[in-house]
């Protein structure tokens, strides 16, 4: 509130100063509602530290003139001191509350006139200009206080503007840090008080009307059906720390005194009833305010929009239509087709106001309006732009298609480029682009630049395999740009020789496609993925990435099958379905090849590592439980399961013999199969990866080589309810 409405034992403060900032002279005008001041008996509220971050540029009074700013209004209301009352009251009744109140603070001698008792039908009169009808002034705030607390912005604790926190039951309206540095539940406000203090405190002050004014029993929130009231208040509600801390000292002050706390705690009782009640009146009366208000505007709208539709007819100068403001920027030589097609919230905000027009509102919005047009025309000729130069694409497209066709597909790179990637060469660009991209694409102008290809092409490809390399090496936060290819450097040289090595394997990192992770063996398994297929190499360099780990992989697959450490991946690929993983994983017995023998092995080492990750999310002692996890695809493993099957065949021993055969674990999924009817192994299911089986033997498999359980317990498979239970069996510790 104001300044009177809190003690003077911090800062001055008042909300009858604009912006909430006033003086001593002020103090005196609020003390004069009728039955007191509530707010003064309490300290003033806290100053919130918490700042609010602006993005915008901040305005400063850099190069502006200030001479004659301070006295530009001086004596322009001089004349109304000399008016008789009778005429000035006239005048006055007039106005509404927050005009009245604003007027009071021009001087002294306005606010003698307007803090006298006798002016209250000044207030009255206000009060009567408003739709819908406000309420009468609540008993606890003057006639200027009511007014402030119902139409102003200020933040009552730092001064800061369109504070948007008014709490009616409180009587105060912060911004948003300092309301809640100044409203807190009860609870902790108790914590610095006696633990046998009495709980019927709470019923002696109002609760936050705003911040959790809901009833509470036991802590939680319940719905009586009983108005906004003292009654229900508890300690999870929030209240204003000066009144409540007051309240609690008195009320603990007169403890010793009981006829005197018992008339104490009837008269606050009495007042929070009262301040509460009208709280719910205040705040219906300003949704109903608001809704009337938005309504009012919608029907001005709808008359200016009429009127510029009778004024369609030709253009006018009479006053009646100076509301058309489309015709008044065609009169300036704007052509209507440049008018904001689309939705444009300025535009639209500058055209609909809920206003008549008048000159000086059209002198302000003028020069926004002709902004906007001018941005709109930049933008249609963008457009244009761009719709030409995609026109010239779609012709290039076919003759590029043929150029590669014959010159490119014969030298076996797979680096090829798409039509946007040649587009960028500056010989090329021009002959797309040139006249703005008027000029259509023909063989023609082609020829004109063709034999300036070939060494483009190859500088492309010399950085399309710099920029693998380094992909290569990278991990996923250190991804370069989306749209650039990286060097080469600047003397030309690339060493490319990397790509050739067995370990040329990417991971698929793809923006759209989140958790992807696809093993890609080479360039070729990179084109061949679905995520890749069709992009241009900017894309494709920009969604993938190296992994660390395939390097001891590959170490460990060339010295089990004895090949030379520096094979190439091509003599790998070359090779074949010669390579066997001895996990004796049903679906994995066959002869592999090299990309699939890498995709399998680094798939069973994620799911390891998944595995050793969750392990951590539950509070169970595994060594305890007997509970092995196993990774039977380890690159360290001393024991060689990897083999190259020779050209004679052969067969070559499993780690886990096939045993169990095709009898059923689970029904074959079929759909609409609920996943929580099938059978999961346990000992992954504590680890949150359910994992299902569709046979013994792939059971077998799975007990044996992940978790080492050489016997099979018939509880080792259950299904998902019973296993949910001795989940949470094991985490509880029981």
């Amino acid at each position: 509130m104001s300044s009177s409405e809190f003690s003077d034992q911090d800062e001055p403060m008042s909300d009858i100063s604009s912006g909430g900032k006033g003086d001593d002279d002020d103090k005196d005008f609020d003390m004069l509602a009728e039955g007191g001041s509530r707010l003064s008996r309490f300290k003033k509220p806290k100053i919130s530290e918490r700042k609010y971050h602006s993005y915008g540029k901040q305005k400063t009074d850099k190069g502006k003139s200030t001479a004659g700013k301070g006295n530009r209004n001086f004596g322009k209301l001089a004349v109304l001191k000399d008016m008789t009352l009778d005429v000035f009251f006239e005048i006055t009744s007039h106005l509404q509350p927050l005009d009245i109140l604003s007027l009071s603070r021009v001087s002294k001698h306005f606010r003698t006139i307007f803090s006298s008792k006798n002016s209250r039908h000044i207030w009255v009169a206000a009060k009567r200009n408003i739709a819908p009808a406000m309420p009468e002034c609540p008993a606890d705030l003057s006639e200027p206080q009511y007014a402030s607390l119902l139409f102003e912005h200020h933040c009552q604790a730092c001064g800061k503007n369109r504070a948007q926190k008014t709490d009616f039951a409180l009587r105060l309206r912060f911004c948003g840090h300092c309301f809640d540095e100044n409203i807190v539940k009860g609870a902790q406000t108790l914590k610095d008080y006696p633990k046998n203090i009495d709980q019927v405190v709470f019923n002696l002050v109002p609760r936050s009307f705003l911040k959790s004014p809901q009833v509470f029993k036991g802590g939680r929130r319940i719905d009586n059906g009983r108005p906004f009231d003292s009654v229900d208040n508890t300690r999870w509600n929030t209240y204003y720390i000066p009144e409540i801390t007051s309240v609690i000292e008195r009320y603990i002050k007169l403890k010793s005194d009981p006829a005197a706390l018992e008339s104490f705690v009837t008269a606050q009782k009495a007042l929070t009833s009262q301040l509460m009640k009208d709280a719910t009146t205040l705040s219906n009366w300003v949704a109903a305010s608001r809704q009337s208000k938005s309504q009012d505007d919608t029907d001005i709208k709808g008359i200016r929009r009429a009127r510029q539709v009778d004024s369609s007819k030709g253009p006018s100068r009479d006053t009646d239509f100076i509301n058309s403001i489309e015709e008044k920027l065609e009169d300036l030589g704007w052509d209507r087709k440049f008018f904001p097609s689309g939705y444009n919230h300025e535009w639209y905000s500058l055209l609909n106001q809920p206003r008549e027009l008048t000159p000086r509102i059209w002198t302000v919005i003028q020069p926004k309006l002709e902004a906007i047009l001018k941005q709109e025309i930049e933008d249609i000729a963008q457009r244009e732009l761009q719709m030409r130069k995609d026109e010239r694409m779609r012709e290039f497209s076919p003759i590029w298609a043929e150029y590669t066709k014959n010159n490119l597909e014969a030298d076996q790179s797979l680096i090829i480029p798409k039509p946007q990637e040649i587009s960028e060469i500056p010989t090329v660009n021009e002959m797309l682009f040139s006249g703005e991209g008027r000029i259509p694409v023909t063989k023609e102008r082609w020829n004109t630049v063709v034999d300036c290809i070939p060494e483009q092409i190859d500088l492309f490809r010399q950085q399309v395999r710099y920029t693998l390399v380094n992909r290569l090496k990278c991990v996923p936060a250190t991804l370069g740009n989306r749209y650039r290819l990286d060097g080469p450097n600047l003397d030309g040289a690339c060493d490319s020789s990397e790509l050739e090595q067995a370990s040329a394997v990417f991971r698929c990192e793809n923006r759209q496609s989140w958790g992807c992770k696809e093993v890609l063996v080479g360039i070729s398994g990179i084109l061949a993925h679905q995520h890749l297929n069709g992009l241009c190499w900017t894309e494709i360099c920009s969604n993938i990435r190296g992994d660390s780990e395939v390097k001891p992989v590959v170490a460990m697959i060339l010295e089990a099958t004895g090949l030379p450490k520096d094979t190439s991946l091509e003599t790998l690929q070359d090779l074949g379905d010669k390579f066997l993983c001895r996990c004796g994983h049903p679906d994995h017995r066959d002869p592999m090849s090299f990309p699939s023998l890498i995709k399998h092995i680094i798939s069973e080492n994620d799911d390891y590592k998944e595995c050793n990750r969750t392990k951590g999310y539950g509070r169970i002692d595994f060594d305890t439980l007997g509970i092995e996890i196993h990774n039977d695809h380890s690159p360290t493993d001393p024991e060689p399961w990897i083999a190259l099957l020779s050209d004679t065949g052969g067969s070559l021993p499993l780690r886990v013999q096939p045993e169990g055969g095709d009898v059923p674990v689970n029904d074959a999924p079929v759909p609409g199969m609920h996943f929580g009817d099938r059978k999961l192994c346990k000992y992954c299911y504590i680890m949150w990866k359910p994992v299902s089986f569709e046979t013994k033997e792939e059971m077998n498999y799975h007990m044996r080589a992940k978790h080492h359980r050489e016997k099979i317990e018939d509880d080792d498979v259950k299904q998902s309810g019973e296993l949910h239970s001795w989940r949470l069996t094991l985490f509880n510790g029981n």
